[in-house]
């Protein structure tokens, strides 16, 4: 199957990039980009987002004629260009076979001098750009890049301690003019490696695939500004290998490694650590980062005997027993990517929810478990038709059968499966159990699928009470994960398989703000970790307290029995609505999406009363 990508490299705070028109299928009619000359030029600007910068590239165009390139008044350019700063970058010349480059010939084009560019990059430059003057210092760049060299081929590597290893791309002819492909062979000895690492030239027993993680590739440099891309843990699984997962029971964190069954069983552990090992049924697995690294990307890394363990996913709560007794449940965070190749029949399950969740891995002998599942569930195989990349980017769900033998991933969309559209408006209603720990402590259940009906319907059970009954204006939003130590979902209605309210949120703690004829108004403290996303164009409306905080309103009010839903794009609807003292009302169309993110704990300002509920979160 053919593959695409974005080819580029950071360099000085610069995305080198290029592209080759084509990838072959057989190796004796495969065209090579390997040794083909090009240059590069990266302007700079300010904005208020910070630096960004525009790459341009002459690669297919021309091969950069050194009296052409050496002609260009660079600085002239930029001032042209209203830029701050100006980055020549060449000449170059690509060690890698093939790669592509999406929407190249519909990128702009323009002349520097005598020499025809065109645009193969805009990037926003982080905190993890490397400046000049670093070298073998990992930086991330954001593209969509797959790499090949082909069998036979030479490869050119730095590999690093804990065994990373970092693949060349492309050498530079501006630091030594006279570097050529012949000298990468013996390259070592000049670039003054840091301890403990390698230089390597090696000739490839099959194709190589260097790809970023879902648009985050590693790159760096070495100091004669020959760039390299990191080769994540693409290793293809074969029969003889089994996943050894190590975990942490006092941190919940699983660190993973692919080795021989004969290596895991010679690896021993002390507590709190636990060891296990499973067969792997994807045909490649991909770690992006560690759970809890920033978004640059950053691996954390462990030898135990001769392997190297990857932080591959941390729990962010201990696993809850099903009360079927059948499955453990719990939630992760991790940065992962599954392939399962064309042809291959893989097995999942559904739960009751109607959420898919893939096999990803069973114990040596492990024994079917699909006729044993918890009421409302089931089970199925996709039979596939071409690859399928399963991505886990944040907060997963794992259903872990009982006894260990097998370990299911989610949710996914299945092959041909599209994400259902979010309705412009989503009416919610809750049952909720006060905690006692203060007035304001409680647990809250939702059931995204139930309907007001229904909820009349249950009588509830002690200590409970029906929550209010409300329209949600974010049109788009995310529950990543749920409150931990306590049951996570609860049965209310028994002709609806399975339990149907999922805990949402749990208030923690508040104070009161102001005490109405019309009810009361407070601030509480909710833990739960959500993104609700208002449209550019919506009209939302705020209210400001005293000391400058904005609350969003995002739920209010409606009567089950009698839904009447008014329409909030007026500008004076609130008008006449309670407010505490001295905090103001405004309303205002959004120009630009706007998201509430709260990550842990989010500040809930609420109103209860005779009045309509409304429910509003600080921006």
């Amino acid at each position: 199957m053919q593959r695409a990508g974005i080819i580029g490299l950071l360099l000085y705070a610069l995305l080198t990039a290029g592209c080759s028109d084509s990838t072959g299928t057989s190796v004796e009619s495969r065209e090579s980009i390997r040794d083909l000359r090009y240059c590069e030029i990266a302007f700079f600007y300010l904005s208020l987002d910070g630096i960004t910068s525009e790459t341009f590239n002459s690669f297919r165009i021309n091969d950069c004629p050194q009296q052409d390139w050496e002609s260009i008044d660079f600085s002239a350019v930029a001032q042209e260009l209203g830029a701050v700063f100006v980055r020549p970058n060449g000449p170059r010349r690509w060690v890698m076979d093939a790669a592509q480059l999406e929407g190249s010939e519909q990128a702009e084009r323009r002349f520097f001098g005598n020499l025809e560019f065109r645009v193969v990059a805009n990037i926003q430059l982080g905190p993890s750009t490397p400046t000049p003057g670093e070298h073998f210092v990992e930086a991330k760049v954001k593209r969509d890049s797959f790499l090949l060299f082909y069998e036979d081929a030479p490869s050119y590597e730095l590999v690093a301690p804990l065994g990373k290893r970092y693949v060349m791309q492309s050498y530079a002819q501006y630091v030594d003019p006279e570097l050529s492909m012949a000298a990468l062979d013996s390259l070592g000895p000049r670039i003054s490696l840091p301890v403990g690492w390698q230089y390597r030239a090696r000739a490839l027993a099959e194709d190589l695939e260097v790809e970023d993680f879902q648009g985050l590739a590693t790159v760096l440099r070495d100091p004669l500004e020959n760039t390299y891309q990191r080769a994540e843990i693409l290793e293809y699984l074969t029969e003889n290998q089994v996943v050894v997962g190590l975990y942490n029971n006092s941190t919940m964190e699983y660190w993973t490694a692919q080795m021989s069954k004969q290596e895991a069983r010679l690896l021993e552990v002390n507590p709190p650590w636990r060891i296990s090992d499973h067969i792997a049924v994807a045909d490649k697995s991909v770690y992006a980062q560690s759970p809890d690294a920033e978004l640059n990307g950053r691996f954390e890394e462990m030898t135990l005997g001769n392997s190297v363990f990857y932080h591959s996913a941390t729990n962010l709560c201990a696993p809850e027993l099903h009360s079927s007794g059948l499955i453990n449940t719990n939630q992760s965070r991790r940065f992962q990517e599954l392939t399962f190749r064309t042809g291959r029949t893989v097995p999942y399950i559904v739960n009751h929810l109607e959420e898919r969740f893939v096999l990803v891995s069973h114990a040596p002998g492990g024994e079917d478990f699909h006729n044993n599942l918890p009421p409302g569930w089931r089970h199925g195989e996709v039979q596939l038709s071409d690859d399928w990349r399963v991505v886990f980017e944040n907060v997963i769900k794992t259903v872990e059968i009982v006894d260990g033998s097998q370990y299911y991933q989610g949710p996914v969309l299945l092959p041909g499966e599209i994400t259902p559209p979010t309705p412009a408006q989503i009416f919610t209603h809750k049952m909720i159990m006060p905690t006692g720990e203060n007035p304001f402590s409680q647990r809250a259940y939702e059931c995204p699928h139930c309907t007001f009906e229904q909820l009349a319907s249950i009588n509830s059970p002690m200590g409970w009470v029906k929550g209010p009954t409300q329209i949600i204006f974010a049109e788009g939003g995310e529950l990543r994960s749920t409150p931990c130590a306590i049951p996570s979902t609860v049965d209310f209605l028994p002709e609806v398989p399975g339990n149907e309210y999922q805990i949402i949120a749990r208030p923690q703690s508040g104070r009161l703000v102001e005490f109405t004829p019309q009810g009361l108004i407070a601030i509480t403290n909710v833990e739960r970790d959500t993104e609700l996303r208002f449209p550019a164009g919506r009209r939302i409306h705020e209210l400001t307290s005293p000391d400058g905080d904005v609350y969003v309103m995002f739920a209010y009010g409606v009567d089950s029995m009698d839904v009447d839903i008014s329409d909030f794009s007026h500008a004076d609807l609130l008008n006449d609505y309670p407010r505490p003292t001295n905090w103001s009302y405004s309303t205002r169309i959004l120009e630009r999406e706007l998201v509430l993110d709260s990550t842990g704990v989010a500040s809930v300002l609420v109103f209860r009363g005779s009045i309509p509920f409304s429910t509003w979160e600080k921006r």
